[in-house]
């Protein structure tokens, strides 16, 4: 190679390396391993994890950026050329320095050759650590129990499965009484004798339903009346039981084959 060939060769190489300062370091890395290192395109694309397919669309879009910034470049226009050529300066070893020039370009070949070989030992080492790891038996996690939730103990009177007695009625009676009393705060005495109005509602037979049944009944009577303590018949056709205190009384019974309840409480104004 001349001199004139060397200097043409360098300057093409430095204009190649601007260019390239473009690219992302992966396209960098694709580029000169297809290129420089006539690696295929399966071979440049296993070393970074990437179909045949993708690193060809990564070197066709890398040329393409580098045409773009090649074109966006100003020509450079060479001075014309003089009827006489000048002589080179006094002292200008033009030997020395194509020696020099050489020696700058082997040298980054060099690094550039050992960064190569570093990152493709690094490549090695991950894909034989990852092998070994997906060759492992990894332990598998506790088994974690689920504890089942306790079920809700439900009293006798209120099981739906089954037709209420006189007696799940009585139960039934007890505690609505006890939570109509607690819900209304009742302290004043009730009446006597029968009330002239009455209250009734019709709930399924459930403690839930019954107490917003009884709240229902509070909301349904005015502050100002006077409950009954009285206590009502029973009729012979109805399956019911009467329960009394000193501020209230109520009659409940089975309605509906025992599914539901009816709760009666009456008052004057």
């Amino acid at each position: 190679m001349s001199g004139n060939d060397y200097e043409t060769h360098l300057v093409d190489r430095i204009s190649v390396r601007e260019l390239a300062a473009a690219l992302t370091p992966r396209e960098r890395r694709i580029l000169c391993r297809y290129f420089r290192h006539d690696e295929t395109l399966r071979e440049a694309g296993q070393r970074e994890g990437i179909s045949p397919a993708r690193t060809a669309q990564i070197i066709e879009r890398s040329i393409q950026r580098m045409r773009t910034a090649a074109a966006s470049v100003p020509l450079r226009v060479d001075p014309p050329l003089r009827a006489r050529a000048l002589p080179p300066p006094i002292g200008f070893d033009k030997a020395a320095f194509l020696r020099h020039m050489r020696g700058l370009v082997e040298r980054r070949d060099a690094q550039e050759s050992r960064a190569l070989t570093a990152e493709r030992e690094f490549l090695d080492r991950l894909l034989h650590d990852e092998a070994i790891l997906a060759s492992t038996p990894q332990p598998k996690p506790p088994p974690v129990y689920v504890h089942p939730l306790p079920k809700q103990h439900v009293k006798p009177w209120f099981d739906l499965s089954r037709t209420p007695s006189l007696g799940d009625l009585r139960c039934i009676a007890q505690y609505a009484l006890g939570y109509f009393v607690a819900a209304c705060r009742l302290s004043c005495a009730g009446l006597q004798t029968i009330g002239k109005m009455t209250t009734r509602v019709v709930c399924l037979r459930t403690a839930d339903t019954v107490a917003a049944a009884l709240q229902a009944v509070k909301r349904g009577i005015p502050a100002t009346a006077q409950l009954s303590a009285c206590l009502l018949d029973v009729p012979e056709e109805l399956l019911a039981v009467v329960l009394g205190c000193p501020f209230v009384a109520l009659r409940l019974g089975s309605v509906e084959d025992g599914k539901k309840v009816s709760i009666e409480v009456t008052w004057d104004e």
